[in-house]
């Protein structure tokens, strides 16, 4: 590995693919649309399914993982919010947050058509908002960023290592421009939560679930004047108004929140643990740091509550790392 201690996951996953990885990421990728496009959807789908049998890690399997999720929006969309539940939590998600919202909203949308609004429910929840996504992706650009530096650095050097690392170089770089892209067209988005808001709202509308979805065209109509829909919200708010008129009965659901399998955090550097926590629903507690012959500053050594325990939503976690040399 050229980059014995890098900035997070982001790298690291870029990195551990090597040359070989990539090269099967992209022949995998453009199999499987051969085969659609020569309406063998079937084997594309096989071709994934085998491909990821033995987990979603890598920001490559991460692609590949949503190039299958778009096959199975047509006719087995639940078996797609399934496997977007698996991509979010794998190392490599951090780049590609934009395109697993993008693909969780057309997803979501498949699944309002075919009327299966508690499954689209699901699917639009897990959609994040505009200034989350954004400020993944600037973190993500600024990792990219320092690892172009310290690899242009290596292939200026030409030691034994240039070679390898102007292989990644060309790979990261590429990387780089297409988050920096994604930042700058969502800067310029101004009604990107708009467009979710607007489908959980008419989505709860559907379910005959008048108060939350009153309660979100409400804050569309407040909060977008420029939302090209802005007619319809207001139209919707109307409507489910109507709906709670005085003498309606309203039913009220108090569910249980399911237990949380804590991730392992163990070996990874301390700005991926704590993305990784985060994105878990936990909460980060103490941060102990101890000195390690072996290992880097920030290398996370031991974590409490162990790997893979179900905690309640909201459960600290404390961390013990490496403390800088």
């Amino acid at each position: 590995m050229i980059l014995a201690q890098s900035e997070g996951l982001v790298i690291t996953n870029v990195i551990a693919m090597g040359a070989a990885g990539v090269i099967q990421l992209h022949v995998n990728i453009e199999l499987a649309e051969c085969y659609t496009e020569n309406q063998q959807r079937d084997k594309a789908i096989v071709l994934f399914e085998t491909a990821l049998a033995p987990g979603i890690r890598s920001s490559g399997e991460v692609r590949q993982a949503l190039k299958l999720v778009e096959l199975y929006q047509t006719d087995r969309p639940e078996k797609g919010v399934a496997l977007l539940e698996r991509v979010k939590r794998a190392n490599g998600a951090r780049p590609l947050v934009n395109e697993i919202n993008f693909a969780a909203l057309k997803l979501a949308d498949e699944l309002m058509n075919g009327k299966k609004e508690e499954k689209a429910l699901q699917a639009y929840q897990n959609l994040r908002k505009k200034d989350e996504v954004l400020a993944t992706l600037k973190e993500v650009s600024a990792e990219y960023e320092r690892s172009v530096n310290r690899l242009s650095a290596l292939v200026a050097a030409k030691s034994g290592d240039s070679v390898t690392a102007s292989a990644q170089l060309d790979s990261i770089r590429l990387y780089a421009a297409q988050t920096k892209a994604q930042i700058e067209q969502l800067e310029k988005e101004q009604n990107y939560d708009a467009i979710v808001f607007f489908r959980i709202s008419r989505c709860f509308a559907q379910l005959g679930r008048f108060w939350e979805s009153r309660l979100g065209f409400q804050w569309l109509y407040e909060n977008f004047k420029d939302f090209e829909d802005r007619p319809v919200v207001l139209y919707l708010l109307i409507y489910s108004n109507a709906k709670l008129a005085p003498g309606t009965a309203v039913e009220l659901t108090i569910a249980t929140l399911p237990l949380i399998e804590v991730p392992a955090l163990t070996g990874k550097y301390l700005n991926a643990a704590k993305t990784a926590v985060k994105d878990t629903g936990l909460e980060l507690g103490d941060i102990k740091r101890v000195e390690h012959e072996e290992h880097g500053e920030n290398y996370v050594l031991r974590q409490d509550p162990a790997a893979g325990a179900k905690v309640p939503f909201g459960t600290v976690v404390n961390l013990t790392v490496v403390a800088p040399n």
